[in-house]
This record gives C-alpha cells, sequence and structure tokens, in this order.
C-alpha cells in the first residue's frame, strides 16, 4: 500500500476555505469520506490532512 503524504496546510487556511463556501464540518467530512474528529483536528492543528 502506498504511504500518505502528509498536506502541509495552516488551520486557518482549512477554516477559511470552509467558511468561504458556507459549509459545515460535517459536510465537509461526508465530502472527504473522513470521520468529523478528523476535520477538526485539521482545523485546531493537531493533525494533517493527507494525500494518498
Amino acid at each position: 500500500m502506498a504511504k500518505s503524504i502528509p498536506a502541509i496546510v495552516t488551520p486557518e487556511v482549512l477554516q477559511w476555505a470552509r467558511s468561504l463556501d458556507r459549509i459545515t464540518l460535517e459536510e465537509v467530512a461526508l465530502k472527504l469520506k473522513v470521520e468529523v474528529a478528523n476535520v477538526k483536528a485539521w482545523e485546531n492543528g493537531s493533525e494533517y490532512p493527507t494525500l494518498p
């Protein structure tokens, strides 16, 4: 299996992008097929999204 590469993006950019489209954490999670907890962690900077 290929190793995932972290997408180094700041929490502020993620929050900005989500607010720009006026979508909820739940909508982001649903579209990306991840848990809401993952999206929260990305937005608070404790984790980073990954690129497959």
